[in-house]
């Protein structure tokens, strides 16, 4: 009992001492996201509930069933996860099943040469007790040895393995929800194509219509061979733009296959997007809320938190390791009473504790590693979480403007399709140049493009918000 109580100043100290501090300044989040009506909770939906396409929703299972990068991110938590059964192990005592054989010849004139000696002449030895020369060991048996987690050593390493195990998971989480989001975005840029390659077919219509009657008006004597070619030109330019987005539409198709983790194969899709193909958000979420929906932002926080328990455990390598270890089993020198219970029985119990001297150099590096580790560690997920709230503001503040930069271009879309058919009605009645239609075309097909760059905008602009809030 003594002894307890001159330890227990040393283990008060020592818990004291290892117990980490956690001096880093809260991050000031702000209250709500600014430049939005729409009201701002802590609740999210699913990412599928925002989705009416159904070929989108296949390509998206498929994807996350058989994209390789996802499936190579799922086998390093199964690495993760076999790390925590072996802190976990640690806590549980060593047990080895030991059997030893081997034969010891001491010299005659040494301690134990001259003292087998003298036994051997006692008359209280057996003839079958007396030592041989050659002198066999037998043993049999269990041997067991646990170290104490007094200081939270094994306890702080267990805890940074749990971490980091969780921290893996986050990581295959926020692979899993980028690539969603990927196949999305890219589901949506193969419909955009589709639909000014539909334009530009529907212009090049027109374009060999207007052709053919600029050809008729030149045999008349209206106009002349410059004015044919200049049709024939823009017919030409119409259609090498559809080879143009003929050869996007390849490139991103494998783009998508590759992603999906598949041979090449046909983009099953539907025509354009329209309002319906992704829902936009009705409501959206505090700031707070996105730390704890953003993989990313889990992550970061959980490899902070093992970083935290790995400087606890650093700090707790200064102090005594207290252990205790013995064994139990049949040691003989004698075969033929090996298996022989009780004369054969022996065991040993015993404890120790081990203080480092010289490693204290060795210790004070790791712990120093440790803390700037911590250090480190604390600054990335401080990167995360202001990457996480300046993205959802970014995408908040972008929505109203693609909204009015869509609604503008509609109407100049509008206004130009006015223009061309004024401009072909008046060069029907020379009252205007083929200059002016083939410039109303063009601007037409222009404009239309430019429309349906803005209405992909307008969906990636959704997506990206989804994406900063973590919905998936």
């Amino acid at each position: 009992m003594k002894y307890f109580f001159l330890l227990l100043p040393i283990i008060l100290l020592s818990c004291r001492s290892t117990k980490e501090l956690n001096n880093f300044t809260k991050l000031k989040l702000p209250s709500k996201f600014q430049n939005s009506e729409l009201p701002q909770t802590d609740s999210t939906i699913a990412f599928r509930k925002l989705i009416s396409d159904s070929n989108l929703l296949l390509l998206i299972d498929s994807g996350l069933q058989n994209n390789q990068s996802a499936k190579a991110l799922f086998e390093r938590i199964n690495i993760s996860n076999a790390e925590l059964r072996m802190a976990r192990g640690n806590f549980l005592p060593q047990v080895n099943l030991q059997t030893q054989t081997g034969v010891q010849r001491f010299g005659e004139y040494t301690v134990d040469g001259i003292g087998n000696f003298d036994t051997n002449l006692s008359d209280n030895i057996t003839p079958d007790r007396r030592i041989p020369q050659r002198m066999p060991d037998l043993y049999t048996g269990l041997q067991a040895q646990w170290e104490a987690d007094v200081w939270g050593k094994l306890r702080n390493r267990k805890k940074a393995a749990v971490n980091r195990y969780l921290s893996s998971y986050q990581a295959w989480q926020d692979a899993r929800l980028i690539l969603m989001y990927h196949i999305a975005e890219r589901y949506f840029q193969l419909q955009t194509l589709d639909y000014k390659l539909k334009i530009a077919k529907e212009n090049e219509l027109l374009q060999e219509r207007a052709l053919e009657l600029v050809k008729i008006q030149k045999q008349a004597g209206l106009v002349t061979e410059l004015a044919v070619k200049q049709f024939e030109a823009q017919l030409y330019n119409t259609r090498a733009v559809e080879l143009d987005l003929q050869k996007s539409i390849i490139e991103l198709e494998t783009s998508l296959n590759i992603l999906l983790g598949r041979m090449p194969a046909a983009i099953v899709r539907t025509s354009l997007i329209t309002e319906s193909s992704f829902k936009q958000l009705t409501s959206l979420l505090t700031p707070t809320s996105i730390l704890s929906t953003r993989p990313d932002v889990l992550k970061a926080e959980l490899e902070l938190q093992a970083a935290g328990a790995d400087v606890a455990a650093a700090r707790a390598a200064f102090y005594p390791s207290i252990s205790l270890h013995g064994n139990y089993g049949l040691h003989t020198l004698r075969s033929q009473v090996w298996f022989q219970f009780p004369v054969s029985l022996a065991y040993w119990l015993g404890g120790g504790i081990t203080l480092p001297v010289f490693q204290r150099n060795q210790f004070k590096a790791e712990l120093a590693a440790s803390k700037s580790r911590k250090n480190i560690a604390y600054l990335e997920y401080e990167s995360v979480v202001t990457q996480a709230i300046n993205e959802a503001q970014m995408y908040i503040d972008m929505q109203t403007i693609i909204e009015q930069a869509a609604n503008e271009k509609q109407l100049e879309v509008n206004s130009l399709n006015a223009g061309l058919a004024a401009s072909q009605d008046l060069f029907l009645a020379g009252r205007a140049t083929y200059l002016e239609v083939i410039t109303a075309q063009k601007s037409v097909l222009l404009a239309q493009f430019d429309l349906a760059d803005i209405e992909l905008m307008k969906v990636k602009n959704n997506l990206g918000l989804c994406k900063a809030f973590g919905i998936k």
